[in-house]
C-alpha cells in the first residue's frame, strides 16, 4: 500500500493524496475592476455590469481566470472596507484554497463613474425631447420610463416653453424609443429628425442629435369628440382612438390621422323629467329639453351632458 509522505494518509495512486498535492504551475493576471460610485455596476469585459455584492463579482472573475488551470477549489476574497467615492483605490486579496495549497492572487479596484453617470450634473445631450400639451399623466409616465431605465439614461436639463417642456436626454435610443412609447399610449402627433451637431476629427464621424416632438392630443379619456357625425366617448387613447358612440351606444375605433374631429364641450345639469323621456335643464337656455339617448337616471339627479347641435346627449 502507498502512503502520502506529507499527511500518511493512505493512497491508491500517485505520489501525494488529493488534499496534499502540489499545485500545477498557475497563470493569472492580477484582477483590475472600475466600480462605478454613482450606481452599482462594475466595467468588464468592455461593458458595465450591475451587480449586487462586490465579493460574488470578484469570485466570478477569479473562477474564470482558474476554470481551465484548477479543479475542485475554494475562492476566499479579502476586500478592506472602502469608501465609494470616485478617485478610491482599494488594494485587496484573493485566497485560492485546493486542498491543503492555498496562493493568493492580488487585485484592486478603481472607484470612478460610468459612461451614464459621468454626465450627470452636466449640460451634455443627445437629444430633445420637445412636450407640448402634456397631461401630468403623461408627465408621470415619462418620469415612471426613466426610472424604469435604471439610470441608463439621463434627464440632464428641462426648458419649461408656453405650452410645453423641452427635455434635454443623453441617449439617442432611449429618446426615440420614449417618442414612440408616447405615441402608442396616448396618440398624438410625433416627429423625430436628426441633424448634425458637429464632426469629431478624433473618429473622423459627424456627430448627430435627435430632435423628437411629441403633441399630446387635445382631448383625454371620457371626453367626447364629434368626428364623422359620430359622438365618440374615449375609452382609451393612443394610435388608434377607442371609445364608444354615445348616438347608438356601440364600440367603435378610429385613425385620427388626417382626420378632422371637434372636442365637444361637457356642462354639468339636472334631470327635469323621466317620463315619457328624459329631459334635462339646458346648460344655457334653462329650457327642459328632451335628451337623445338612453340613461338610467332620477329626477334631480346630476349629470354631464354635450350639446351638438340641437341636441343633448348625457355623458
Amino acid at each position: 500500500m502507498k502512503f502520502c509522505p506529507s499527511c500518511g494518509k493512505s493512497i491508491k495512486k500517485g505520489t501525494f493524496c488529493k488534499e496534499c498535492e502540489p499545485l500545477p504551475e498557475i497563470k493569472v493576471k492580477e484582477i483590475k475592476l472600475r466600480l462605478c460610485s454613482g450606481c452599482s455596476r462594475y466595467f468588464h469585459k468592455n461593458k458595465w455590469n450591475r451587480f449586487n455584492k462586490i465579493e460574488h463579482v470578484i469570485e466570478k472573475v477569479a473562477r474564470e481566470q482558474l476554470i481551465k488551470q484548477l479543479e475542485e477549489f475554494q475562492v476566499k476574497v479579502k476586500l478592506p472596507k472602502y469608501t465609494n467615492n470616485a478617485g478610491v483605490n482599494v488594494k485587496f486579496e484573493i485566497e485560492i484554497i485546493k486542498g491543503n495549497n492555498c496562493f493568493v492572487l492580488p487585485g484592486s479596484l478603481d472607484i470612478t463613474y460610468c459612461s451614464i453617470c459621468s454626465k450627470k450634473d452636466t449640460e451634455y445631450f443627445e437629444g430633445n425631447l420637445q412636450l407640448r400639451n402634456p397631461t401630468q399623466y403623461i408627465l408621470d409616465f415619462i418620469d415612471n420610463y426613466f426610472t424604469n431605465q435604471n439610470k441608463r439614461v439621463l434627464i440632464t436639463k428641462k426648458i419649461k416653453q408656453k405650452n410645453g417642456i423641452d427635455i434635454k436626454i443623453t441617449s439617442k435610443k432611449h429618446l426615440q424609443d420614449l417618442g414612440n412609447k408616447l405615441q402608442d399610449n396616448f396618440g398624438g402627433t410625433l416627429k423625430i429628425s436628426p441633424h448634425l451637431q458637429t464632426f469629431d476629427h478624433q473618429t473622423s464621424k459627424h456627430v448627430y442629435r435627435l430632435n423628437v416632438y411629441f403633441k399630446a392630443l387635445d382631448f383625454n379619456v371620457n371626453d367626447v369628440i364629434k368626428s364623422d357625425n359620430k359622438l365618440i366617448k374615449i375609452s382609451k387613447l393612443g394610435k388608434i382612438v377607442y371609445g364608444k358612440d354615445i348616438k347608438n351606444n356601440k364600440s367603435v375605433s378610429i385613425d385620427l390621422k388626417n382626420k378632422e374631429y371637434t372636442v365637444l364641450e361637457k356642462h354639468i345639469t339636472s334631470v327635469s323629467k323621466i317620463h315619457p323621456y328624459t329631459e334635462i335643464l339646458h346648460p344655457k337656455t334653462y329650457q327642459s329639453v328632451r335628451i337623445e339617448n338612453k340613461k338610467k337616471v332620477q329626477i334631480g339627479e346630476r349629470v354631464k351632458v354635450v350639446i351638438d347641435g340641437g341636441e343633448s346627449y348625457i355623458v
